[in-house]
């Protein structure tokens, strides 16, 4: 039996991927074992974390810090680690504290029993797409993977695509743990812990506001996911397709998109359903309304939403022609070429037009586990 760390602070913001994926493979691997875990949280500890102590009482113990997100990752985090005295230490959705590592794990034992770190890294984007993250944020992953590299045991990451790109920027990396995101096995659910909605659909709709038929994006809005193209593609749609469902954009806004939201308000405005941030009891609901679900990342390390878009059942999704996309949901979508307008504004119209859906199988959705993945884990610390 361990004493295992983990980094959960992540988890009392608003869930993006990165968040998900760690409580995730976090639960499944709590149920794996007789271990002690130690889940370090800040603020307001969320729900998901308070059931998972009331579900696994003798095993899970939360230790709670407060504050601002910096102060938290980069002072506060990595003293607590190192009071816990863990045998393994985990960091499931950001990297290693700079503070972090050295004299408390990795490769240096300072006459204590050696105590093991692992870490994710779910992509390459600051090293491979950095213009499309902002100064700060490139510097403190920039500096946070180097570290994570040198400390870590292990690294955690998502598809084969994010594995080859980081043995590429780092030359230095000694294990890699292959642990992609992961969907329920029956395909209709991402394991998250997500409750099914009480509401009605009608009460959802009034909510968010949301149209009878729509074409749905959901994502945090930055750079990297590309909005500016689906706006310019929508646009030619609907000057061609008077007919067109509406756009829903929906997530929170994030950096660096302020002209391309200027670009909806004097074009197309009335055309446009932004929903802000969704609740994580209202996307089954609002995925699976979508008549089609568009994804134009540049860039992903694996691209979680239009897996979740295919396991709620919606007709159509089309995404961008990216590595990760094509490997992760191979056949099961349809593609069109990065960066070209045209392109995607003539398959948004076809699939508009097409009421039946795909008749593809999903066979993606039965590739990815959370529990295979957190066995993964798992299996690499216990060894």
């Amino acid at each position: 039996m361990m004493r295992i760390a983990a980094d959960m602070t992540s988890l009392s913001d608003n869930l993006s991927g990165l968040e998900r994926y760690a409580f995730c493979i976090v639960s499944e691997m709590i149920g794996l074992g007789r271990d002690k875990w130690y889940l370090v949280v800040k603020n307001d500890v969320p729900e998901r974390i308070k059931q998972l102590k009331r579900t696994y009482p003798d095993r899970v113990c939360l230790v709670h810090i407060s504050g601002g997100k910096l102060i938290v990752n980069q002072v506060k985090l990595p003293l607590v680690m190192s009071r816990i005295k863990a045998d393994a230490y985990l960091f499931p959705a950001f990297p290693v504290p700079l503070l972090f590592g050295n004299a408390f794990g990795g490769c240096c034992d300072c006459g204590r029993k050696r105590r093991k770190i692992y870490s994710l890294i779910a992509d390459a984007a600051v090293m491979d797409v950095p213009e499309t993250m902002k100064l700060k944020s490139r510097l403190l992953f920039g500096l946070g993977y180097r570290h994570s590299v040198r400390v870590c045991e292990s690294v955690i990451t998502i598809s084969r695509f994010s594995e080859k790109r980081i043995r590429k920027h780092f030359k230095n990396v000694r294990n890699m743990i292959y642990a992609p995101c992961g969907v329920m096995s029956d395909g209709t659910a991402v394991k998250d812990g997500r409750r099914s909605s009480e509401k009605t659909w009608t009460e959802i709709k009034k909510k968010y506001g949301l149209p009878e038929k729509y074409i749905l994006v959901l994502s945090t809005l930055e750079p990297r996911k590309n909005i500016g193209q689906v706006f310019s593609a929508y646009a030619d749609l609907v000057s061609k397709n008077t007919d067109a469902p509406k756009l829903v954009v929906a997530g929170r806004k994030g950096w660096m998109v302020d002209r391309e939201l200027s670009a909806v308000n004097e074009n197309f405005s009335d055309c446009v359903c932004f929903t802000g941030f969704i609740d994580e009891d209202d996307l089954k609901a609002v995925y699976s309304h979508a008549d089609v679900f568009v994804d134009a990342s540049v860039y992903e390390g694996f691209g979680m939403p239009p897996l979740e878009a295919l396991s709620y059942g919606v007709k159509h999704v089309l995404v961008s022609d990216i590595p990760a996309h094509r490997e992760v949901l191979g056949d099961d979508a349809s593609y069109f070429r990065l960066h070209n307008v045209s392109d995607l504004s003539a398959k948004l119209d076809i699939l508009c037009r097409d009421d039946h859906g795909h008749s593809k199988d999903n066979s993606c959705l039965k590739k990815y586990s959370w529990a295979k993945s957190a066995a993964a884990v798992y299996a690499a610390i216990q060894g």
